[in-house]
């Protein structure tokens, strides 16, 4: 449940053009977002759950809409620019020196293990884009992912987060817009854990990241590349 200062600090916090659309319990964030996008609300409209159907309390789970004026071919290079903001808002909460990293295509991490997740989901020229971080979850009901209270020492709410994941994303996302790729990718190599890749990655030793964000991945018959759309869901 969301406390209620907590929502008061986001709401004066956000910057325009976000509209706050606050949820007590839906089944996805995503699916909320694009549903509010098909009745007509505006992109920036931000969806923020106060508990998802497979979240446990402590995650924030929020997804915010938007209408991509770019080609639909470079919108998966949004999973990077979420996780590159959300970085930036994890890095200002969590101690000095915490190991945060980036796994392609939607992970992020603290040290070897997952703390949070980047989603998307489109329909037509509708696109939402997804945050789910755990930031304080009850002991012993995330046993495989790490937590920014209790692995990151951070002193800090859903709320919080969301509001500096979303100011940082406004940023990045428009220089997105203006400079392409390039930005976004050089700041996640600087976090980059790409010898650590997911389990269905074809066998090969994953070497970089080329100017779409797919992965290049190195074999024994030389290089390949895996489509971060595919991973991500927006082939």
């Amino acid at each position: 449940m969301m406390e209620d200062t907590d929502l008061r600090i986001l709401r004066a916090e956000l910057p325009a053009p976000y509209e706050l659309v606050c949820r007590e319990r839906v089944d996805s964030v995503l699916d909320e977002a694009l549903k509010l996008g098909g009745d007509g609300a505006d992109e920036g409209t931000l969806v923020w759950a106060g508990k998802t159907t497979d979240m446990p309390p402590g995650t924030l789970c929020a997804a915010v809409l938007l209408r991509p004026e770019e080609p639909a071919e470079r919108w998966p290079e949004l999973a990077a620019v979420a996780a590159v903001s959300a970085g930036a808002a994890i890095a200002e909460v969590c101690q000095p020196l915490t190991p945060l990293g980036y796994r392609w295509p939607d992970e992020l991490l603290l040290g070897l293990d997952p703390v949070g997740h980047i989603g998307l989901a489109r329909s037509a020229c509708l696109l939402a884009l997804s945050w789910q971080i755990h930031v304080d979850s009850p002991p012993g009901t995330l046993p495989a992912f790490a937590t920014l209270s209790g692995d990151g020492g951070a002193e800090t709410t859903p709320g919080e987060v969301l509001g500096r994941t979303c100011r940082f994303f406004l940023d990045w996302v428009n220089r997105w817009a203006e400079e392409g790729f390039e930005p976004v990718h050089r700041a996640w190599l600087r976090r980059r854990l790409l010898e650590h890749p997911p389990a269905d990655v074809p066998a090969g030793e994953p070497v970089d990241l080329d100017a779409s964000g797919n992965l290049v991945l190195r074999t024994a018959d030389g290089e390949t590349v895996r489509s971060l759309g595919d991973a991500v869901g927006l082939s």
